[in-house]
C-alpha cells in the first residue's frame, strides 16, 4: 500500500477521525514500515497498518459495526 510524505491520513483507531499529514516514513529490516504522522501540533509514531486514506465516518459519528460486537 504505502503513503506519500505529506499525504492525509486517518489513524483507523482514532475515535474522532482527525486529518494527519505523513511526516516521515520509517523502515526496518524485515520489512516493518511505520509513519509519524502529524496533527494539530501532535506527532504520533504508527504502523502502516493503523493508517487509512479514507475517513471512517461510522467510528466517527459513534456507530457500533456487527463486527466490533463479536
Amino acid at each position: 500500500m504505502g503513503f506519500k510524505l505529506g499525504q492525509t491520513v486517518f489513524i483507523k483507531t482514532d475515535s474522532e477521525q482527525r486529518e494527519s499529514i505523513v511526516t516521515s516514513r520509517h523502515e526496518y529490516v524485515g520489512g516493518t514500515v511505520s509513519y509519524t504522522v502529524g496533527c494539530n501540533g501532535s506527532y504520533w509514531e504508527v504502523y502502516e497498518c493503523e493508517l487509512s486514506s479514507d475517513i471512517d465516518v461510522l467510528k466517527k459519528m459513534d456507530v457500533t459495526r456487527y463486527e466490533d460486537t463479536e
